[in-house]
């Protein structure tokens, strides 16, 4: 019976150290998943850096690079929107992350001075 008391302390001890081992691999393999698509906004063109992505986590900086306030929007089919950043002023940089779950053709549409239908880039999610 002495003895049991012993180890027990010894086990809960390796326990708590095998539940916290687990837990750090895992947020660090769920922060890699993450990929980033740099868009350059101008008054006549919306750039991506990429054209493709696999389904995630999708981080959109937007950098505007004209000479008038801007916003990016992205759409789904039938041009719903999936997320928006806007207020961008010339010179400046803002950020959108995005969970894209679904595989197919989006739409990244920069809108210099925030009217009409703005420029529009595709984007594949594989």
């Amino acid at each position: 019976m002495h003895q049991f008391h012993r180890v027990l302390p010894t086990l809960a001890a390796a326990s708590a150290v095998l539940t916290l081992s687990a837990c750090s691999s895992t947020s660090t393999s769920a922060s890699t998943e993450k990929v980033t698509v740099t868009v350059t906004s101008t008054d006549n063109a919306c750039q991506l850096s990429r054209t493709s992505v696999a389904k995630g986590k999708v981080e959109f900086t937007v950098t505007n690079s004209g000479s008038k306030l801007t916003e990016l929007y992205l759409l789904g089919e039938g041009d719903r929107v999936i997320s928006e950043v806007e207020d961008i002023s010339p010179g400046l940089s803002r950020t959108m992350t995005v969970e894209l779950t679904q595989p197919g053709t989006y739409t990244a549409q920069c809108k210099p001075g925030m009217a009409g239908d703005g420029l529009r880039t595709p984007l594949t999610v594989t």
